[in-house]
């Protein structure tokens, strides 16, 4: 099993998703999501345990945004896009 976290800093936005991918698929991953009254600066993030195999098994994260200019934010504050896993249990 594996932590999984995953979270984007995004501008400019009415509605925003985040979605954890294991193997190509959402079924067995994580997903967040906040539609309107979304602060125009803001972050969205999901984290959770999942099974991965440790070998051939991959993780994907997906960011999905709407509005007037919608864009991700990446700069030197420290606000940025990032997806982290570490392997709590082995098998």
């Amino acid at each position: 099993h594996f932590s999984i976290q995953g979270r984007f800093y995004a501008a400019s936005k009415t509605i925003q998703a985040l979605a954890l991918y294991v193997n190509g698929s959402s079924n067995n991953g994580i997903q967040s999501n906040s539609n309107n009254n979304v602060p125009i600066y803001g972050s969205l993030g999901a984290s959770g345990l999942v099974y991965a195999n440790g070998s051939t098994d991959y993780f994907e994260l997906y960011g999905y945004i709407s509005g007037t200019n919608p864009n991700f934010q990446s700069h030197s504050t420290g606000l940025f896009t990032y997806m982290s896993a570490f392997l709590v249990r082995a098998d």
